[in-house]
């Protein structure tokens, strides 16, 4: 027999000094709660310490309760099932939820979020995915799910709601390379040696309504979002997808230049999706994780 609980939280000297009560016997009340008979022993000290007075007595061989001993049981009795069942409604509202989106939407809109939604703390525990694509989602566990995977099969039976269109263009540190007065047809923007931005289906964000899904036999390195595009294309002078956004200071600063193109790029759809959900502070939390994306893209890109 192992010295430990059956249950898989720890019991109380409370409850296994009640346990002893029910059994009239240490051996019987071990073997009830799966300890040992000296762990029991050890708990009603404790107890007689803590209270400073005598619960059991020995008479005639074994042990007994005294008569402050009974009175205690006697209230123990009557309340220890209320405090169960409110210690298990508590347990239960603790609910664990899984927030997956790229870096840049973490740190611009989720973290924030979470730290203005002041009453999640105490009914959720959150687990923040770093991720472009909802691979990381867990069967059975609330998701929220903030990217550009709208199309991907496992969001069957999620909720969608968009936070915007993302407008995308090709922009390069290096400005001798492209002409204001001759923009690039797809053709062009195929052979471009570029760092290329994929979204959560594994497919490049560069499309054209007349051309999808775009291949670069040039491209100089794939990413998983716009902000590592920028970054990796600052460090090495080259030209990348990003939005307008992240490059609006190099632009003004004159380090940076959009590259002209004949026809627009589709936006980028930046969808919050979400589990069908009951609990209320849940959905609360998806709407307020939607209203802030809303309020920052709106100004941001």
């Amino acid at each position: 027999m192992s010295d430990s609980s059956k249950t898989s939280r720890l019991l109380s000297e409370r409850e296994i000094f009640l346990s002893f009560c029910r059994e009239e016997s240490l051996p019987k009340a071990a073997k009830t709660l799966g300890v040992y008979p000296s762990t029991v022993s050890r708990a009603i000290s404790a107890l007689e310490n803590f209270l400073n007075t005598k619960l059991v007595e020995k008479q005639e061989g074994r042990l007994v309760l005294t008569e402050t001993g009974r009175r205690y049981s006697s209230i123990l009795d009557e309340n220890i099932s209320f405090i169960h069942e409110f210690e298990s409604k508590l347990i239960q509202q603790i609910m664990e939820v899984d927030i997956i989106s790229p870096e840049w939407v973490q740190n611009h809109i989720i973290v924030p979020t979470l730290s203005k939604f002041t009453n999640y703390h105490n009914i959720m525990r959150t687990n923040l995915v770093i991720s472009s694509s909802i691979t990381r989602m867990r069967l059975g566990t609330p998701t929220i799910f903030v990217g550009s995977g709208r199309l991907d099969r496992r969001l069957n039976n999620m909720l969608l709601k968009n936070i915007c269109e993302v407008p995308l263009g090709i922009y390069s540190f290096d400005k001798n390379s492209f002409s204001a007065n001759t923009p690039l047809d797809v053709d062009d923007v195929k052979n471009l040696s570029l760092i290329n931005v994929v979204d959560g289906d594994g497919k490049s964000v560069i499309n054209f309504h007349e051309n999808k899904n775009l291949h670069f036999p040039h491209a100089v390195m794939t990413v998983d979002a716009l902000d590592k595009a920028f970054f990796l294309a600052l460090e090495h002078k080259c030209t990348f997808v990003s939005c307008y956004g992240l490059v609006q200071s190099a632009l003004e600063t004159g380090d940076c230049i959009e590259v002209p193109l004949k026809t627009p790029m589709d936006k980028l759809p930046l969808d919050l999706i979400f589990t069908d959900n009951n609990n209320k502070e849940f959905m609360s939390l998806a709407r307020s994780i939607h209203e802030f994306g809303q309020n920052l893209l709106g100004v941001y890109l």
